[in-house]
């Protein structure tokens, strides 16, 4: 128990027999409080910094980029310009598309979770199949490169829903994921070439960029540039190899683009839609029949 003084020293000031008192807060800098006779410092500011205790010293700003960070802020901000406006594929992220870049798929209405198995499938190749249709008049452009992305997901979708039901419907079903599938393949390779193909360019303009501060550095102090300054660019071997490759996917592009409109339009000519879907019809189990087990 303690005193009734103990007990009132406490109350006050947190402080009692036994305890030591409470510090003030030193500078952060290391220097005391007071001088060595006891008195404070002048205006309770540190000794040494000059600083109010209890606070950092203050560190001055100005001129801690040095020029190697101004060369890599100067470096960012020529590959900002060069990558600005090169069109690089799923930067935007527009309404009723996914975070991805590609299209949401179309939902399936009128799904029966009692209803058998081929009823439901049938209706979900069915809005499938329709899905990718809608892209066919748009994606007929070279030009249009997300409406191709987008048909490729679409083909992706339908042929995944055909390998699933395919221990339902058997051969047809299989034969509709085989052509899904090589649609898909085909819109792959030409999503990869308008994938490179900003990059490229990109690459080469960053490149040309650095040429020219070089060259400007170079002739700092001359009112003309020699002709023979050019042979001092970092860069002016590098554009031969990626001016070929750019020659070489723009030419691919174009041939698997060609291919794809040929074999697409034979697709329509053939009326592969109505077709799968009635494949899918005869395919369908009888009443009563035990449903196809999964292969193994």
């Amino acid at each position: 128990m303690l005193s009734e003084e103990g007990a009132q020293a406490c109350a006050q000031g947190g402080e009692g027999p036994g305890r030591r008192s409470r510090r003030a807060p030193r500078s952060r800098c290391g220097g005391r409080g007071a001088d060595e006779g006891g008195q404070e410092a002048h205006e309770g500011r540190c000794r040494r910094c000059g600083e109010p205790r209890g606070r950092a010293p203050r560190r001055a700003r100005e001129g801690q980029r040095g020029a190697r960070g101004s060369a890599r802020a100067g470096a960012r901000d020529r590959t900002r310009r060069a990558l600005d406006g090169a069109g690089r594929f799923g930067s935007q992220n527009r309404r009723g598309r996914r975070r991805g870049g590609s299209v949401k798929a179309r939902r399936v209405k009128g799904l029966d979770p009692g209803a058998p198995l081929d009823e439901n499938a049938r209706r979900i190749v069915g809005v499938r199949l329709a899905e990718l249709r809608s892209f066919a008049p748009k994606a007929l452009d070279p030009s249009e490169v997300e409406t191709l992305h987008d048909m490729r997901i679409a083909a992706k979708r339908l042929r995944y829903v055909l390998e699933i039901t395919s221990p339902a419907f058997g051969p047809a079903a299989e034969e509709g994921a085989g052509t899904a599938k090589e649609l898909q393949d085909l819109l792959g390779e030409i999503h990869d070439c308008d994938v490179m193909l900003p990059r490229v360019r990109a690459h080469v303009k960053l490149l040309r960029a650095g040429d020219i501060d070089h060259l400007r550095a170079a002739a700092e102090g001359v009112e003309d540039l020699s002709p023979k300054a050019a042979r001092s660019a970092p860069n002016r071997l590098r554009y031969r190899g990626l001016e070929t490759l750019h020659a070489y996917l723009s030419a691919r592009r174009a041939l698997l683009f060609d291919r794809f409109v040929n074999e697409w339009e034979a697709l329509e000519a053939r009326g592969f839609a109505a077709e799968l879907l009635a494949a899918l019809n005869r395919a369908a189990p009888e009443p009563g029949a035990q449903p196809a087990e999964a292969p193994l």
